[in-house]
């Protein structure tokens, strides 16, 4: 099922070898992602050998088999940006395909492995991506607040006054802390599971503490989540 060729490893699918991405980091188990776009990605832990990646991989076949067959069944829209039944979407870690469907009222679910957006004039894209976005922003409060708010009760020894976060799309920065203090996080976290908001939430509090990025602002972040380096790794790897 897996084979080595010209140095790259690649999993067999329907006649066609599909390259697989491996990635090597400081972390504790092997994960395996098979993305909308048909492509494989492994993070491994620091040290494992070829031999034993494989072996732990082929264990793991039939569900990768399922996972590109059932979006080998469900292809992408040539524009992948635009919002149209097909396009892939990531919620909390996970990958979903949107769904854009008609129906009485606008509205937004997800079940299973797909995210089902209902329009009411379907006609109209520019609805069907408002009713989306609303969403998302709506997700975000309620998936954002609590993380935030257990993370502020961490910091709050440190004197410093409470503060509410505001959301603020920053392209692909995921949070920022101004100089007076104001909280910015990007609603787009919820892309990425929430170990890793929990730690983009994190780091920004800190710098109510210790505004730039000072040996003394790392030591806070190192005393307040020990295996922060290894979240902003998978942070940065996504």
């Amino acid at each position: 099922m897996f084979i080595l060729k010209d140095e790259q490893l690649s999993f067999l699918f329907r006649e066609k070898y599909i390259p697989v991405a491996v990635t090597y980091q400081d972390r504790d188990r092997l994960d395996i992602k098979v993305s909308p776009e048909q492509k494989i990605f492994v993070k491994v832990p620091s040290g494992k050998s070829l031999s034993e990646i494989k072996e732990k991989i082929s264990s793991k076949s039939k569900w990768i088999l399922r996972q590109l067959d059932f979006f080998e069944s469900n292809p992408l829209p040539q524009d992948s940006d635009s919002l149209k039944s097909g396009s892939s979407f990531r919620f909390l870690g996970r990958d979903y395909l949107v769904i854009v469907e008609q129906g009485v009222l606008s509205s937004v679910s997800v079940r299973g492995k797909f995210i089902n957006v209902t329009a009411d004039i379907l006609s109209n894209e520019t609805t069907a991506r408002k009713t989306f976005e609303r969403w998302k922003r709506q997700k975000a409060l309620e998936i954002i607040t609590p993380i935030y708010d257990r993370c502020f009760g961490m910091i709050h020894k440190y004197n410093v006054e409470w503060t509410p976060f505001r959301l603020r799309k920053m392209g692909s920065r995921y949070g920022s802390c101004t100089p007076e203090g104001v909280i910015f996080l990007n609603p787009d976290l919820i892309a990425f599971s929430e170990h890793l908001i929990e730690y983009a939430i994190l780091h920004e509090l800190c710098h109510l503490v210790h505004p730039n990025h000072g040996p003394q602002f790392y030591k806070l972040v190192e005393l307040m989540m020990p295996d922060w380096r290894d979240r902003e790794k998978d942070l940065k790897a996504i």
